[in-house]
């Protein structure tokens, strides 16, 4: 029943139109929030969120993808233990990030009262319900994107009242911590979402044994996805920083939908179906993958070709550089989309280590290539860095997959090809219509 067509196209076409509303909604508030903060307001959040997300990936052992994973995890008992587990953690990093509040933000000239306001969220989402990830186990796709979309649609509208308030850094964090408050509050309108104070060693166990296989993922999946951020607020003014992390977020939207579809789709239904036939569960993966893959190259070949346009058109002359560097890292979300695919497959059949390795790889290139390439070619060679970086977890991915009986070469070598053509077709038009190439926009000189 999981992997009928039906349900799956189904989710599908919920997750992606609630994805592209919510997607709207954060890129309209993302150009409303430039108009009233500066650069460098927006650069020092970048700053207190990479050290959040950082404090929450350090500590994380899977809770979420162990309920979905485990065949206990409908159990009551199970699940009360991650929540259970899940609050620990919260207080844990909590306490951590407000220890180390004062040394972080004499790092990167933040505020320490900024850090601490921000730590104290940590905690808050330590009570949000199991609710969510029991909807992700069961693939309620319909529910989890609506309430993913609401409180997308609540965080962008509190976080543009308080800057409009306020343009400074402490509203936007009182307005981030207000927004936990009301996240945690609504995971308990959910259905399934009553919580008890229960520790089961045995669940605990199994939790923890799974998870440091999560936990090593996630620690390397934060350093690689954050380094950028952290590297160039250290080397560039924060105001630079602002701008690249504008470029950056909307290039990150098209993966981050395919990401979702993965962790709400793939993940499960390949999870669910481990007693079946691996080779019938990937016929069935082999068409859902097909249909991501050529909407998804459809979608990132028009994005590329036109995309400085949209920024030239939308933001004002303090985040005109955001113009040439959203084209290349869009183009390099392509990797990140195949990657997010294959490693959300592995992790279906309960193989986290390859995406460990391809993460550790992909790392190793960070720290050597996108440093070389800003001293001598600057921010241009930086952002190319940071574009062509996820390379490194294709090998291992693949290498996963071929061993699994699992792979999709010819699959992501046809849709690659053909991402490459309708991007030179593209931009052929718009230069015919004489609005040059995306290209031309590149400081070159």
């Amino acid at each position: 029943m999981l992997l009928s067509n039906k349900r799956i196209v189904r989710g599908i076409g919920w997750t992606t139109v609630t994805y592209v509303t919510a997607l709207a909604f954060r890129f309209l508030s993302s150009v409303v929030l430039s108009r009233l903060l500066a650069p460098n307001i927006i650069g020092m959040m970048v700053v207190v969120s990479v050290f959040r997300t950082g404090m929450e990936l350090l500590t994380d052992v899977g809770l979420g993808q162990n309920i979905v994973q485990n065949k206990n995890g409908r159990r009551p008992s199970f699940y009360n233990t991650a929540w259970v587990l899940q609050i620990i953690r919260g207080v844990i990093i909590s306490s951590l990030l407000f220890a180390f509040s004062v040394e972080l933000s004499k790092y990167y000239d933040v505020g320490s009262d900024v850090v601490k306001i921000s730590a104290i969220a940590l905690v808050i989402s330590g009570f949000q319900s199991t609710s969510l990830y029991l909807l992700q186990k069961n693939i309620k796709v319909v529910q989890l994107t609506l309430f993913d979309l609401s409180m997308e649609v609540m965080t962008g509208t509190i976080a543009v009242i308080a800057a409009f308030i306020s343009p400074t850094i402490n509203s936007l964090i009182i307005a981030s911590v207000i927004s936990t408050v009301i996240r945690t509050l609504c995971s308990y309108l959910l259905p399934d979402a009553r919580q008890s104070f229960v520790l089961y060693w045995r669940h605990a166990r199994e939790i923890l044994s799974f998870g440091k296989w999560i936990f090593l993922s996630s620690l390397l999946m934060f350093i690689s996805s954050s380094f950028d951020k952290l590297y160039i607020g250290q080397v560039a003014p924060l105001a630079l920083l602002g701008i690249y992390s504008i470029a950056r977020t909307i290039a990150d939207l098209p993966g981050a939908l395919v990401l979702r579809l993965s962790y709400s789709l793939v993940f499960p239904v390949v999870a669910s179906a481990s007693s079946m036939p691996r080779e019938e569960v990937r016929a069935k993966l082999s068409r859902l993958r097909r249909m991501l893959l050529f909407g998804a190259a459809f979608a990132l070949a028009g994005a590329i070709s036109v995309s400085d346009i949209a920024i030239r058109l939308v933001y004002d002359s303090r985040y005109q550089d955001a113009a040439w560097m959203l084209p290349l890292l869009l183009a390099g979300v392509w990797i990140t989309i195949i990657a997010s695919l294959n490693e959300s497959t592995l992790l279906g059949l309960g193989r986290p280590i390859y995406a460990i390795v391809g993460s550790t790889l992909k790392l190793i290139v960070l720290f050597c290539l996108v440093p070389f390439a800003f001293e001598y070619y600057g921010m241009p060679g930086a952002v190319i860095g940071i574009a062509v970086a996820d390379l490194a977890r294709i090998p291992p991915l693949l290498f996963g997959q071929v061993r699994e009986c699992f792979s999709f070469v010819r699959q992501d070598i046809v849709t690659t090809l053909l991402l490459v053509v309708l991007t030179v077709l593209f931009s052929l038009v718009r230069r015919s219509l004489g609005f040059g190439t995306m290209l031309d926009t590149l400081p070159l000189g």
